[in-house]
């Protein structure tokens, strides 16, 4: 009787054991959470122009940007970008000014877990600007960076509609991205053209 009881005992041990191995299981299962896969730092890779940005949607015309030449005569001239045309150094001008890094190369965009939006220098020491949020639409496959610019004095959002993510890359059409159109003088709402443009971005973290 004695053999029979310490069988029951044991089983009921080892059952209680199980138990509670199956419930730490269980929350650390609920501990676990995902990480959006957007998450991380990028830079600016590639930009291919589209058109101007309007309410409408995208116009496919021909924009006149005023650039500096870096010689004194003459000190300016107009460049002529037609839809299709490479426009990643203009891009990249704008992208690699939000934030005063030692090398311009090194402007990060950072996209963190709490949904917020940060400037940063990639290998620096300069200290990180928070600019905003990101926010996904899942049904609409879009990615909206919702950007503050201290030279409109407006909070921006700049859509990447039918974004995707391959092998480091972020790509997406870029929607309302403000550029100047004279590069000598600062953006403002006097200076500008709001355009559309097919846009890459490479992770790096």
């Amino acid at each position: 009787m004695k053999t029979q009881f310490n069988f029951f005992l044991k089983l009921s041990l080892m059952a209680t054991v199980l138990a509670g191995l199956a419930f730490v299981t269980s929350c650390n299962d609920d501990d676990d959470v995902e990480v959006d896969p957007l998450v991380g730092d990028y830079q600016f890779k590639k930009a291919t122009y589209l058109g101007t940005a309007g309410a409408t949607g995208i116009t496919a015309e021909s924009i006149d940007v005023i650039a500096p030449t870096g010689i004194p005569d003459p000190p300016t001239i107009v460049l002529t970008f037609n839809p299709n045309d490479d426009i990643t150094a203009i891009i990249s001008g704008a992208i690699n000014g939000l934030i005063d890094c030692n090398d311009p190369a090194n402007t990060t965009i950072e996209l963190r877990e709490d949904g917020s939006l940060w400037y940063s220098c990639n290998s620096e020491t300069v200290t990180s600007i928070s600019s905003g949020t990101w926010v996904v639409n899942e049904t609409a496959g879009t990615l909206s960076l919702n950007v503050v610019s201290e030279a409109l004095g407006v909070t921006l959002s700049i859509v990447l509609n039918q974004f995707n993510l391959t092998s480091n890359i972020l790509s997406g059409t870029i929607v309302g991205f403000p550029i100047p159109a004279d590069l000598t003088i600062p953006l403002g709402a006097d200076n500008i053209y709001v355009i559309a443009y097919e846009g890459e971005f490479t992770k790096i973290n």
